[in-house]
């Protein structure tokens, strides 16, 4: 799989978190991009998140919620208060 391929590197994590191989994926469109998310895993594939991002992610309420660490390049308040809100909703978030 090739990294550049956001549908393997999305795959690669709900395997890594538990996905069955025969779970369905589904693809959401945020405001910012692509969202794949299987048995209450949501893997963020945005490159550019800001608070709306993060907003709308929450909003699906998964139970792991994975981002892209480049996403929150330069931007340690959007990811504080990404890690804010998971604590608050009780969501494990982890950055890959």
């Amino acid at each position: 799989a090739s990294d550049s391929d956001p549908n393997s590197v999305a795959a690669e994590i709900l395997l890594k978190e538990g996905m069955s191989l025969d779970s369905p994926l589904e693809r959401v469109n945020l405001n910012g991009g692509p969202v794949i998310r299987s048995n209450g895993i949501a893997v963020v594939l945005i490159l550019d998140i800001t608070d709306a991002v993060v907003e709308e992610a929450f909003a699906l309420a998964p139970r792991v919620l994975v981002f892209l660490e480049d996403g929150f390049a330069g931007k340690d308040a959007v990811k504080a208060n990404a890690l804010t809100q998971a604590r608050n909703l009780g969501v494990t978030m982890k950055t890959i």
